[in-house]
């Protein structure tokens, strides 16, 4: 439990740092350029559809580069990271603010809660499929 809003603040981005292992770097960055940038034309473009426009086209993405990119030991296609990887981009965009931060309903608390409990349970499951492949891990080598 902590205290006051610079201990709120810690605690978000110790989150915020774990939930972005499973988001590509690439897919990271892409994203901080393309806000960045969007920020810095916000008096000439309509930022708001801009950023749901790139926060889409990064979700759509994240799956197929991890799925492209990424190769597991046991030489499958690695299903879990790019479900793991695009929940968790989805969730960081939320947590941060991007096009969410525009809609009326939208408080920070919520993205805070959201990347709170992904933090938790993509680990979990991550050894629940580890644990339910692993009698099968011999079956599915080539």
């Amino acid at each position: 439990m902590t205290n006051g809003q610079n201990g709120t603040r810690l605690k978000t981005n110790g989150y915020l740092s774990r939930v972005i292992t499973y988001i590509p770097g690439d897919i990271v960055a892409a994203y901080v350029a393309a806000a960045g940038a969007l920020e810095q034309a916000r008096d000439t473009v309509p930022i708001e559809l801009m950023l749901w426009l790139v926060a889409a086209t990064l979700l759509v993405l994240t799956p197929l580069w991890i799925l492209i990119t990424a190769r597991p030991d046991n030489g499958q296609p690695a299903l879990f990271q790019a479900i793991a990887g695009t929940v968790a981009f989805a969730c960081w965009v939320f947590a941060l603010g991007g096009p969410f931060a525009y809609q009326p309903w939208y408080q920070p608390v919520y993205g805070t809660l959201a990347l709170t409990f992904t933090t938790l349970v993509i680990p979990l499951a991550e050894t629940a499929v580890v644990k339910a492949l692993k009698p099968l891990n011999g079956q599915l080598r080539p």
